[in-house]
């Protein structure tokens, strides 16, 4: 069994590692694929970086995830993985890891949706997305002080 202190660096040390993977991934997608920088475009090494870096991150987020929601003073539960800032212990840190892998996600399946989807299929659902989002944050600011006090009745 793991002591709180071993889940403690367990966790940090892997969220680290995933971090600084993911931009050396994305660092070198984009030399590889970037007309700015061609001269890159070509390097074995840049591609090997690239190619252990893109499989590298995803279990070391994985387990960095799990060892957070292990960790008995952060207490993070399913629901601090889906909405950002709820959590009492380090609210700011992990709202942001919690948008950050909410942005993933889009990023994957987009990425995965991009040859599945046509031009017209990707403007429609880019128009779908920008509605939802504007309903969503026009009816939070809709919400009347009125309907959020509880009135006691005698």
């Amino acid at each position: 069994m793991l002591t709180t202190d071993q889940i403690w660096i367990i966790a940090r040390s892997t969220g680290t590692a995933a971090l600084v993977a993911l931009v050396l991934s994305v660092l070198s997608g984009m030399a590889l694929r970037s007309g700015a920088l061609s001269w890159l475009s070509h390097n074995r090494g840049v591609r090997a970086v690239h190619d252990l870096t893109s499989v590298l991150w995803l279990p070391l987020a994985v387990v960095h995830v799990v060892t957070l929601m292990l960790d008995p003073y952060a207490k993070i539960g399913f629901v601090d993985l889906v909405v950002p800032f709820l959590v009492s212990y380090g609210s700011f840190a992990i709202g942001l890891g919690t948008i950050s892998l909410q942005l993933v996600a889009v990023v994957l399946i987009s990425t995965w949706l991009r040859s599945r989807l046509t031009q017209r299929a990707w403007l429609t659902a880019a128009v779908l997305v920008t509605v939802a989002f504007r309903r969503l944050t026009a009816a939070r600011g809709r919400q009347s002080p009125a309907r959020s006090k509880t009135v006691a009745i005698p």
